[in-house]
């Protein structure tokens, strides 16, 4: 396994091409999604080598311990009675939020996608999931249900590697700090459910120089990386923008690189 990565790699990330038309983007049917895009070849920092190490009161994003008793991936009910309480505790302790919870079933991505049903393809673009409007469908029932308010809430991504190190298809997250909002371009997902079509906005990225992006390698099974997915507080940055990643380098990796992800609601009052 390799061990001796460099404080910085630079790989391509791909961006929005233009602010009119980033197109859309399904995580369910790849053949709907048409995005215009454009690879840029950036500098992305190594989290485990800085010092500072990055942390969710800065930077917006943190490497923490989060280790799980017999994790079953294929099993819901585990998930939803196990892995997901887990995460709110794990983004409870790092950030000593009054409440926390999940917002929705979890996404499992992969590389190889097509061979597990029920799966999903990795988003290899730069983009944050949510607009403020467009998480609201999901946070206000919840919100109401513990009679707490939005004005100072936040979700915060939580994306464990299920796939043992080496990881050939890291995360890259962006410092928020570093994110203008005028660099924001609008997005669109859109899901077939049913005879209904879906659609609910999200924001990609043009890319500027302005920009910092850290990534942590060999993230281990005992590990998840924690990130400002989306602060409903206008006042302050949306969130920290993300995006899968080819590592430039060969990895001897033994499978193609699986994850899961979840968002959970943290509220401050």
């Amino acid at each position: 396994m390799q061990t001796d990565y460099a404080p910085t790699v630079t790989a391509a990330l791909n961006f929005a091409a233009n602010r009119t038309d980033l197109g859309e983007w399904s995580n369910t049917d790849p053949a709907r999604t048409r995005q215009n895009l454009l690879a840029v070849d950036v500098e992305i920092r190594n989290g485990r080598t800085q010092d500072p190490a990055p942390s969710l009161a800065r930077e917006g994003l943190t490497i923490a311990e989060h280790a799980l008793d017999a994790p079953d991936w294929f099993d819901n009910a585990w998930i939803t009675g196990q892995y997901l309480p887990s995460c709110e505790a794990l983004v409870q302790s790092l950030t000593g939020a009054t409440a926390c919870a999940s917002i929705f079933v979890p996404l499992q991505r992969r590389v190889d996608f097509g061979e597990q049903p029920g799966s999903i393809p990795a988003a290899h673009f730069v983009h944050l999931d949510n607009t403020r409007d467009s998480a609201l469908p999901w946070a206000e029932p919840i919100a109401q249900e513990l009679g707490l308010s939005l004005e100072r809430a936040v979700i915060y991504n939580v994306w464990k590697s299920t796939t043992p190190p080496p990881q050939d298809c890291p995360l890259a997250v962006a410092d928020l700090r570093s994110i203008p909002e005028g660099d924001h371009v609008d997005g669109a997902v859109v899901e077939e459910l049913g005879e209904r079509t879906i659609v609910s906005p999200y924001v990609g990225l043009l890319h500027s120089d302005e920009q910092v992006y850290y990534y942590f390698p060999n993230v281990q099974p005992d590990e998840s990386l924690v990130f400002l997915g989306l602060n409903f507080d206008p006042a302050q940055k949306l969130g920290c923008a993300h995006a899968a990643f080819r590592y430039p380098e060969p990895v001897a990796a033994s499978v193609a690189r699986r994850s899961i992800e979840t968002r959970v609601l943290a509220f401050f009052d």
